[in-house]
């Protein structure tokens, strides 16, 4: 996801939703104007220091470029960190340079987005660490919580046929509502202080 604001109090009220975000793993650029550089720093009216801003709210990359042909890395430096870590990045662009020609070597462009985006989702789990969940499932022994993450909002369909195989009850947070059939007839939570047995079947 993306979103620009202006500078000054576009910025400082970008605040609250971008941090909101941040807390829940969206991958997600913000992009705000600055002052012209030669503006920057000394009490111009509405002068923000943007980087600083985010960057003590918790955005571990928050940058204001600085020069021209600095755009073109630290964009696609920022694409790479929100994708790759699932968290809020920012871009503080002056405006002078927003009104400036670019011509960027093509070393600074070697990051390819959606390649980027295509080996993320492509990830797969550890054979081993997977194998010795289905075992902890199949034993019973033990109660096991799935946390699914923000990634997976768009597979429900699988979470519900994991929670039937495992005849476990699904809890959504608010920002989750709507990732599965909440209608589906899922099983009630165990109750007393024995754990169920749970039965593995095959995807």
């Amino acid at each position: 996801a993306a979103c620009i604001a202006t500078s000054g109090p576009g910025a400082s009220n970008l605040v609250t939703g971008l941090l909101d975000a941040h807390l829940d793993r969206v991958p997600l650029i913000a992009i705000t104007g600055t002052k012209p550089r030669s503006d920057l720093a000394h009490s111009e009216f509405q002068d923000i220091d943007q980087s600083r801003l985010f960057a003590a709210g918790g955005l571990s990359y928050s940058v204001t470029v600085s020069d021209p042909l600095q755009l073109v890395a630290v964009m696609r430096d920022a694409v790479a960190t929100a994708l790759t870590h699932h968290c809020c990045v920012h871009v503080g662009v002056p405006v002078d340079i927003q009104g400036a020609l670019l011509s960027a070597p093509e070393h600074l462009c070697s990051a390819n987005p959606a390649e980027m985006k295509r080996r993320v989702e492509a990830q797969i789990g550890d054979p081993d660490d997977i194998a010795g969940i289905a075992e902890l499932l199949a034993s019973g022994k033990e109660r096991v919580v799935f946390a699914v993450g923000l990634a997976a909002r768009q597979d429900g369909e699988a979470i519900l046929r994991l929670a039937e195989m495992t005849a476990s009850p699904v809890v959504t947070r608010l920002d989750a509502k709507g990732a599965i059939d909440e209608s589906h007839p899922l099983p009630p939570p165990p109750r007393g202080g024995g754990a169920r047995r749970r039965r593995l079947a095959p995807l």
